[in-house]
């Protein structure tokens, strides 16, 4: 008994969804009751909205700190536009366009200075002339035995021209200072060989419009005028390259102050200028159906 009526209920439900489901598919107009019209809205506004909403999810679009880092570090402002930080992008970019500039320039000028006054030196400073003064005893201060020294040059071969450059060579004095004269013995024009020339009074009588010196107290005064502009041209030239030495720190620096600011707008960009993204889904419905259920709506804000 109880079997068969399970069984009768079991065909009274399946005739009632068959029912349903034709009146879903005809799209018949009906009109519910008030008590309807309440539950269905309750149902379209209410728990069953909610129940959806809570499902939605929000996301970010975020800026990877690590790729604004490495961008800055490879071009400064880059990161920064990246960031969104365009104002402070063209900041960047703008001091490494004049820290470069002013590399360049300063770097340029005195290497321009450089070379005037290596030719300047390379005419009026003479090797014969220096070792010839040196041997006499006029000059104590000035010659081969000094503190200080260069290197020359003789049969493919550099010796250091202080007091044993006779022993090495196997010259006396006269004859190095005939080979000076003939171009066989040459000075080696490294750096130091500039440097030292113009800088210590022991090269002072190298030079060709050599006149006097005289002592101050301590100090030695040299007369000569050539040896006193190529000092001021150095000297211009040493201060423009040192200043493309700051010019090219200041670089560095702007590519690493770069890089970490870049990271940090990153970061900010993320946790409060990032464009929010949301997506909700919901059931469409109305209430003038029978079969309220219209649809599934789904809507995405960005």
């Amino acid at each position: 008994m109880k079997k068969n009526n399970f069984k009768i209920f079991g065909i009274i439900f399946l005739l009632s969804a068959i029912g349903f489901g034709q009146v879903m598919s005809s799209g018949s107009v009906l009109q519910p009751s008030s008590e309807q019209s309440m539950l269905l809205g309750s149902i379209k506004y209410g728990r069953m909205q909610d129940e959806f909403k809570a499902d939605s999810i929000d996301f970010t679009y975020e800026k990877s700190p690590g790729l604004a880092f490495l961008m800055s570090i490879v071009l400064p402002g880059a990161g920064e536009f990246y960031s969104g930080k365009k104002m402070r992008a063209l900041g960047f970019f703008g001091a490494e366009a004049l820290f470069w500039a002013g590399y360049f320039s300063q770097k340029n000028k005195g290497q321009n200075i450089k070379d005037k006054y290596e030719n300047y030196a390379d005419e009026n400073w003479s090797l014969a002339e220096w070792l010839t003064i040196s041997n006499t005893n006029d000059y104590s201060f000035c010659g081969i035995e000094g503190s200080h020294s260069i290197w020359v040059e003789y049969n493919n071969n550099a010796y250091m021209a202080n007091d044993s450059l006779e022993f090495y060579t196997g010259k006396n004095t006269f004859e190095l200072i005939n080979l000076a004269e003939n171009g066989q013995l040459t000075p080696v024009k490294t750096r130091d060989y500039y440097e030292n020339i113009g800088k210590y009074h022991q090269f002072s009588c190298g030079w060709d419009d050599f006149k006097d010196f005289h002592s101050v107290g301590d100090t030695v005064c040299v007369v000569s005028d050539n040896r006193d502009y190529y000092l001021s041209e150095r000297e211009k030239s040493n201060k423009s390259l040192k200043m493309a030495t700051n010019f090219a720190t200041a670089v560095m620096f702007n590519h690493l102050f770069s890089a970490l600011h870049a990271q940090i707008a990153a970061k900010q960009y993320r946790s409060e200028e990032a464009s929010k993204v949301s997506w909700d889904m919901g059931l469409m419905t109305d209430v003038r159906y029978k079969n309220f259920v219209r649809g599934v709506k789904f809507s995405l804000l960005f």
